[in-house]
């Protein structure tokens, strides 16, 4: 150990121990047993603790160690493990593992592990339960990265039948690109799609490419599983590709399929569902689409959640409920255990965020390594530089550095008086640095064209004020635009906000006149609920990409900086959100 004088000025916790000996105890310490300490969660009479000593000395049961080999003796062997294992009489575990809104994200960067990771994450998790793990998908895995996009999905598709996915519930993006992709992962997929509240119009059945329910049996448990969707899809998914569908309520379905799965002989039953959740940090109450199942459910043992990237972990309606954060950072458990009549003793659920520290899968990183190489022609080419880093915070400060570069730039390509982005159709910031075109798919993963359309002064004060979201009111992120100078008042309720509206010239908004408005065609539909973009006159969808769009600008702009502008003041707030960026820039 370094000495005090190595420590230097650093008061660490060995400096301060090292100053008490020295100034307290003069240099003498006096060894003394006062009692002020306990051992618990143990039983020594337990009648198993010869057997498993036994065990433990001979190999046959291995007490856990880190990720790396290098720390024996990270956990405690306890009965839970032993059940996981098969070493309790007379119980049984069912161990399902979750994960949810990976979005392409195979490549580690950054906090996102990347699929050579979780994937050695899952075989370990797996081998703690080698007879009773089942492996499940809440949705959203294929879209959100040039890697995934630019081949459609085929990447993560290959990558979850190597991991050794079961079934996969279908996510609003899973719908996207249209139906060619999808009939694509069906045909080489190992696992069902499942999704018993997505219904044909047509036909009034569930389509083809969809199941309702599977069962899948393990250590003489039949567990059914029944996939279903959340009815936000018919609002976060472009218009033509979800028409032909009606998404019928969650939790009529899911009553009326209970009885026939179990009938068809399911001992548990889990929802394997793409609902969205909230959790409150403090009271842990769950709240949402998921707890709204699960309060109306009957004779459901699990519920797994998605859609709203949270860590989701506890009970609702005594109901075990998880969500496993988003891109591969976390996966979801859920531990059921039963007795030697099948009925359940108890659950556990919880989520583990420890999977950027598993040891990679090398034939993933193998494959990875070469969908890279394929793809880097592409991804790489250097489109210009950013001075600083463009945020894209809108929980913070409801428009954002990128909103406001995007939009400005959608406002000059159409020539329109005033430009409107849903601000989930922008998924990340723009770093400070090089910008590449894999950077650009990662920004605009959609292939969103601009559209455009006339509008009266009132339907734009609408639609602005339809974007500005405080406290996660709304399942949708904040609206960005440009054209526009705002003030609102945060204090107000929603849909009463907005204080004043003008151009950028200051001349007020004029109710009953008309002003040309560009948007996305996802938005221009109704998507995020803008239904007011449904009464424009004179549409008309450019088939131009906003990507394509963005990346003509940044080439010839060749350096971009954040946009510091007021189109946007919060009146009840002291300062401007520009004075924030201007704040958080600098820092």
């Amino acid at each position: 150990y370094p000495s005090k004088a190595q420590e230097g000025a650093q008061e660490s916790m060995r400096a301060l121990v090292l100053q008490y000996v020295k100034d307290v105890l003069k240099g003498t310490v006096t060894p003394k047993v006062d009692n002020n300490w306990k051992l618990i969660g143990f039983d020594f009479n337990h009648p198993m603790k010869e057997q498993v000593y036994a065990q433990i000395k001979s190999g046959e049961i291995k007490i856990p160690a880190s990720f790396d080999g290098r720390t024996p003796n990270v956990k405690a062997v306890n009965m839970d493990g032993l059940a996981k294992l098969g070493k309790v009489p007379n119980t049984t575990v069912i161990s399902l593992l979750s994960v949810n809104d990976f979005h392409g994200n195979i490549v580690e960067s950054g906090k996102n592990p990347g699929a050579a990771r979780l994937a050695g994450y899952l075989a370990g998790e797996k081998a703690a339960n080698p007879e009773g793990t089942i492996l499940l998908s809440a949705g959203d895995m294929y879209q959100g990265t040039a890697d995934s996009n630019l081949m459609y999905g085929t990447p993560v598709q290959s990558l979850m039948n190597h991991m050794g996915f079961e079934a996969m519930t279908f996510g609003n993006h899973e719908f996207d690109w249209g139906m060619d992709p999808i009939n694509r992962w069906k045909e080489s997929s190992d696992f069902p799609f499942l999704a018993a509240n997505i219904i044909e119009k047509e036909t009034g059945k569930i389509p083809s490419f969809l199941e309702p329910y599977i069962i899948v049996e393990r250590n003489g448990i039949k567990v059914g599983i029944i996939g279903i969707a959340t009815p936000e899809t018919l609002t976060k998914t472009k218009a033509e590709f979800i028409e032909p569908y009606d998404f019928k309520n969650p939790a009529e379905i899911v009553n009326a399929l209970v009885p026939e799965v179990k009938k068809a002989g399911a001992d548990v039953i889990v929802v394997l569902s793409h609902l969205g959740a909230m959790q409150d940090s403090k009271t842990k109450v769950i709240t949402g689409e998921a707890a709204d199942l699960a309060n109306a459910a009957i004779g459901v043992d699990a519920i797994i959640t998605g859609h709203s990237h949270q860590i989701i972990e506890g009970t609702v309606n005594n109901i075990p409920v998880v969500q496993g954060y988003y891109n591969g950072r976390s996966v979801g458990h859920i531990d059921l255990f039963l007795d030697a009549d099948k009925k359940m003793i108890k659950a556990n659920a919880y989520v583990d965020s420890s999977v950027i520290k598993a040891p990679e899968d090398i034939m993933v990183k193998s494959y990875i390594g070469f969908i890279s190489k394929q793809l880097s022609p592409i991804k790489d080419v250097l489109l210009g530089q950013a001075t600083a880093t463009l945020n894209h915070d809108t929980e913070v400060t409801q428009i954002s550095p990128v909103g406001n570069f995007v939009t400005d730039v959608m406002r000059k390509a159409a020539k329109a008086d005033i430009a409107i982005q849903n601000g989930g159709g922008l998924r990340r910031d723009i770093p400070v640095g090089d910008i590449t075109m894999g950077l650009m798919y990662e920004i605009l993963p959609f292939d969103n064209t601009l559209f455009t359309f006339d509008l009266t002064g009132k339907q734009v004060k609408e639609a602005i004020e339809h974007g500005i979201i405080l406290n996660n009111e709304k399942t949708f992120k904040a609206g960005q635009f440009s054209g526009l100078l705002v003030k609102y008042d945060s204090t107000k309720a929603r849909g009463e906000r907005i204080t004043e509206i003008t151009l950028l010239d200051g001349t007020p908004l004029v109710d009953d006149k008309l002003y040309k408005v560009v948007t996305n065609d996802f938005q221009a539909t109704g998507g995020d609920e803008y239904t007011m973009f449904l009464e424009g006159k004179n549409t008309y969808d450019t088939n131009i990409p906003i990507r394509d769009v963005i990346v003509n600008e940044i080439k010839e702009l060749k350096v971009i900086s954040p946009i510091e502008d007021q189109r946007l003041i919060d009146i009840s707030k002291t300062i401007s959100l520009l004075d924030f960026y201007e704040f958080d820039l600098a820092a």
